[in-house]
């Protein structure tokens, strides 16, 4: 996250084996999908789609998958015992809908919640259905079971991201009220643009924290270069008063008013700026691109992404855009 020398760039522009309780939902609807275990992260994580969730024209999917590898021992202990397997997944999508009905008694909404199950290959699973659904965001729960029957979908988060071009949710917290207040890192990618999209989208009454970890580059090497203490002092300046330019730069792009948005530079690492950033500033969740400004950033989920999905106490959304930003 250095400090840019140009303007912040624009906005950029399958078989599955699951099952429906509602029947499909057609390909050109929008909404959210969320992942539940059966595990309490999960029903987390549901309370949290839900609530997101909340206008009729949203359409939310919950979504449940037998993993293969449970069935596979299973099929080797009751080969020959009848129609288990299907039995398995009608249990499995009996408890999403119980799931969905306790939500639906305590929160009503208008539009039926698509109930899905299906057995396969986790990732696999969650993509094609996220591939034909298309939806706005995806929502996870940060930890589940760990036997095969309820799988831990929070650790999934890092490889979904990776096969996956949709907006991630991973929740941690009770979702018992609005989310008040979003930390965005910002490095003035493409990024950013997409992160600041997604609060007014999902968080669209939460104060922003604008946060930008700065630094002088190269500036241990000016030392070496002989470059007087002087001199470093007075660029780290410059670049300081630049990447304060540009927050509230960016700020005033997106329409942030005074009493909206707070600023927050820090000098040094992003990953653990952006942990303390949160802790300091009260947040409740963390909005932030899944790569950086640098290219070499593309070749992989961005360091640090992968550090503050790891670490961060709070809930995590990581943006992503259709295809990637590098593309012509």
């Amino acid at each position: 996250m250095n400090t840019p020398h140009t303007p912040p760039p624009s906005s950029p522009p399958p078989e599955s084996g699951t099952a429906s309780a509602t029947g499909n939902m057609p390909e050109s609807a929008t909404g959210v999908v969320v992942c539940s275990d059966f595990s309490p992260a999960s029903d987390q994580a549901l309370a949290r789609a839900w609530a997101l969730a909340s206008t009729p024209e949203v359409a939310l999917t919950a979504l449940n998958i037998v993993a293969s590898s449970g069935l596979e021992a299973l099929r080797h202990w009751l080969a020959g015992q009848g129609e288990w397997e299907q039995r398995l997944l009608a249990d499995a999508l009996a408890r999403l809908q119980g799931q969905c009905e306790a939500m639906q008694r305590n929160n009503p909404r208008t539009q039926p919640v698509d109930c899905r199950v299906g057995s396969g290959a986790l990732i696999a699973e969650i993509k094609a259905v996220v591939q034909a659904l298309q939806p706005e965001l995806v929502v996870l729960g940060a930890r589940g079971e760990s036997d095969f029957l309820h799988l831990a979908l929070g650790t999934t988060a890092e490889r979904l991201l990776h096969r996956s071009h949709r907006p991630l949710l991973v929740v941690r917290q009770p979702a018992n009220r609005p989310y008040r207040r979003v930390l965005v890192p910002v490095d003035f990618s493409p990024w950013s643009t997409l992160a600041l999209q997604a609060v007014r989208r999902w968080a669209p009454t939460a104060h922003t924290v604008l946060m930008h970890a700065w630094s002088l580059p190269f500036e241990g090497k000016l030392a070496m270069a002989g470059v007087d203490d002087d001199t470093v002092a007075h660029y780290r300046q410059r670049a300081r008063q630049e990447a304060e330019q540009w927050l509230h730069h960016t700020a005033s792009e997106h329409g942030l008013v005074a009493g909206q948005w707070t600023p927050s530079l820090v000098m040094g690492d992003p990953s653990h700026a952006i942990l303390a950033q949160v802790q300091h500033h009260s947040c409740d969740l963390v909005v932030m691109g899944k790569h950086g400004s640098h290219a070499v950033e593309e070749l992989l989920l961005g360091s640090v992404c992968k550090h503050v999905l790891a670490e961060a106490a709070v809930d995590v959304m990581v943006v992503n855009a259709p295809h990637s930003l590098n593309q012509p």
